[in-house]
C-alpha cells in the first residue's frame, strides 16, 4: 500500500454498519437537518473489536457470521492509516484469506510458509473499552 509503511499497522479494527431502520439510539442524522449544512448523510457503526497484525503483516481472526464486517488498519496508538471500502461477510464455517485490498484477483499470489499469525489460534476481537462483546 503506498502511504505508511507497512509495519506501521499493528492493529485491525472491525466494525460494521448498523441496518436499517435507523432511530434516535442508534442514529437518526440522515433524516434531520443538521446545524453543520444541509446534505449530511452518514451510518451509524458499531465496533466489534480489534485483533493484533503481526510484525509480518499477518493477521488471524474471527468474525461474526452473517454480519457485513469491514476492517480499518490502526497504528500502534490505534490511529487509523487505512480503512476498506467495502464489507465482506461470512457464512457459518467459512474460512477466507486476504492478499490485500489492491492485488490482481485474477491470479493466485505465491504461497507463503511460516506467516506469524498462522502459527497461533485466530484471535477473538477485543471490544472497546466500556463495550461489552457481541
Amino acid at each position: 500500500m503506498r502511504g505508511p509503511r507497512p509495519q506501521a499497522g499493528r492493529h485491525l479494527r472491525i466494525s460494521h454498519r448498523l441496518p436499517w431502520p435507523y432511530d434516535q439510539q442508534y442514529g437518526g442524522l440522515r433524516y434531520e437537518y443538521v446545524a453543520l449544512g444541509e446534505g449530511i448523510s452518514w451510518t451509524p457503526v458499531q465496533v466489534l473489536g480489534t485483533v493484533p497484525v503481526e510484525a509480518d503483516g499477518s493477521a488471524h481472526f474471527q468474525v461474526p457470521v452473517d454480519t457485513s464486517v469491514y476492517f480499518q488498519l490502526l497504528d500502534e496508538n490505534f490511529m487509523e492509516l487505512r480503512r476498506m471500502r467495502s464489507f465482506i461477510s461470512f457464512q457459518p464455517g467459512e474460512t477466507r484469506g486476504c492478499v490485500g485490498c489492491h492485488e490482481s484477483k485474477s491470479v493466485a499470489p505465491p504461497p507463503k510458509a511460516g506467516l506469524m499469525a498462522t502459527a497461533r489460534e485466530p484471535s477473538i476481537p477485543t471490544p472497546p473499552p466500556g463495550v461489552s462483546a457481541r
